[in-house]
């Protein structure tokens, strides 16, 4: 059963980069009067800030904030980014490559414990020597009762309730949630460059992040 849903999850994850990493049109972030929260940008530089408006919660800016505010445990993370830099506690391991897009997904351990997903540009399974030092665009994080908790994306925890994404971030670019409880907020720059939370029957399911290097 544990395969299943494993291989399950893996072939959700593919399909979704295939259609949230350069196979769809680019959308506009949505207008907000919300103002970004202080969690959220704290350490956006002066020069930062002026890029930012009073209708736009989230813009660039907070998004490459986020991108350097995703911790684990003790640990933080930056995407994009290698399992080099962020440290001994970090491991990958080889589930599929979409030889089509020339993608590549690595399941993500913290101190082998499977917290999600990180994805390489790459036509082959990279060896050892190579997983270290590359450089991965994206991670997907899928809690788990019996998994690390305390994993944090811009400020918005695994553990968080799933209504305190738009207390942080304002409006959504997109919002979906249908009668069963399953539903998602996407906050989106481009194709390749968004956030993405989504719920499950009122928790927190995944949370994403894509930053593909341009």
């Amino acid at each position: 059963m544990q395969k299943q849903l494993t291989g399950f999850l893996c072939l959700m994850l593919s399909a979704a980069l295939l259609t949230g990493c350069g196979k769809q049109e680019s959308s506009a972030v949505s207008d907000s009067s919300a103002a970004p929260s202080e969690s959220s940008i704290s350490a956006v530089s002066a020069a930062d800030a002026e890029t930012m408006t009073d209708h736009a919660a989230f813009n660039e800016a907070v998004f490459e904030q986020v991108c350097r505010n995703i911790r684990v445990a003790d640990s933080v993370m930056t995407v994009p980014g290698t399992l080099k830099d962020c440290g001994s506690h970090f491991s990958a391991e080889f589930v599929l490559l979409d030889e089509k897009n020339s993608i590549l997904t690595y399941r993500l351990l913290y101190d082998g414990t499977k917290i999600g997903f990180v994805n390489y540009d790459g036509a082959a399974e990279l060896d050892q020597k190579e997983l270290e030092t590359a450089e991965f665009y994206s991670v997907f994080f899928y809690p788990k009762d019996d998994g690390i908790q305390d994993i944090t994306v811009g400020g918005v925890s695994v553990s968080d309730p799933p209504d305190k994404v738009p207390e942080v971030f304002g409006e959504p670019t997109e919002y979906e949630l249908d009668d069963d409880g399953f539903g998602f907020r996407l906050y989106q720059l481009s194709d390749r460059h968004y956030l993405k939370y989504t719920q499950s029957d009122g928790k927190m399911y995944k949370i994403g992040i894509c930053a593909h290097p341009d």
